[in-house]
């Protein structure tokens, strides 16, 4: 977003839950610490290209917050944690200087690791942030069930596809794109080295530019179902205040006692 909104633009979105549209009583900004974990693809396709993608993350720092902590997980032939929790940015980028490409490319069980790590996490906001591209060859874990995790989950996954160097498929584009738009954070594809550092500034501005919409169900029933969430902005509305809308797109319900 860049700026702030005032309380009063509540009015300007729409929030659909299964399809029926709920009152959003007040929404308020997200200004707190983040507990993020860096899923760094070091496969062996990534040979000689490590720089770059070490240059992307190292950009998150500069807009980082107190109480800000991260850690970081490989991607290889299985998910390694070559640093956990931190608040000290220095030692993240010693931990990525370490990383050598090698191996196949557990993908799907690398974010699946993290994605569980995040439970140890000091702050109330989950975020992952993966720097890949994309490829996929050696999981136990399913896309699908990498899919219910987050369902359950509450964290916000970015993704950075270093594609300049590499083709993606259609498959890789759309998991991390799927990750992205499932938990309401976003998915760049980057064609030029140059693109990089303006690329991870954007990241970093989107992860401080988090609002929060408080609705009550008019849907009762502890029923433990998924339930689809979608927020609009109104038509009188995304004319002015030129907003890109993405939000987290559902939750399960309480079940029944």
């Amino acid at each position: 977003m860049g700026r702030l909104l005032s309380r009063r633009a509540v009015n300007a979105f729409q929030l659909f839950e299964n399809g029926a549209e709920q009152h959003v009583a007040y929404f308020t900004s997200e200004d707190a610490p983040v507990s993020l974990g860096i899923v760094f693809d070091a496969s062996g396709i990534m040979e000689g290209r490590l720089g770059q993608a070490r240059a992307a993350v190292a950009e998150l720092f500069a807009t980082a917050v107190p109480g800000d902590e991260y850690f970081v997980v490989q991607v290889g032939d299985v998910p390694a944690l070559v640093c956990d929790f931190t608040r000290d940015t220095d030692r993240i980028e010693r931990s990525l200087a370490s990383i050598q490409a090698t191996g196949l490319t557990a993908l799907v069980d690398s974010v699946y690791f993290a994605t569980q790590h995040l439970r140890r996490a000091a702050n109330s906001r989950h975020a992952l942030l993966i720097v890949s591209d994309g490829g996929e060859n050696a999981s136990r874990y399913t896309k699908g069930e990498l899919i219910s995790l987050i369902q359950e989950t509450d964290v916000c996954i970015y993704s950075i596809a270093l594609s300049r160097w590499l083709r993606l498929s259609q498959d890789a584009v759309m998991l991390l794109k799927r990750l992205a738009e499932e938990t309401g954070g976003q998915f760049w594809q980057v064609a030029h080295i140059d693109l990089l550092p303006q690329t991870a500034w954007k990241l970093s501005l989107a992860m401080r530019s988090l609002y929060v919409l408080y609705y009550s169900s008019t849907r009762s029933t502890n029923d433990g179902l998924y339930r689809r969430v979608q927020v609009k902005l109104r038509p009188n509305a995304s004319s002015h205040l030129r907003l890109r809308v993405s939000n987290r797109r559902g939750y399960y319900a309480p079940g029944r006692l």
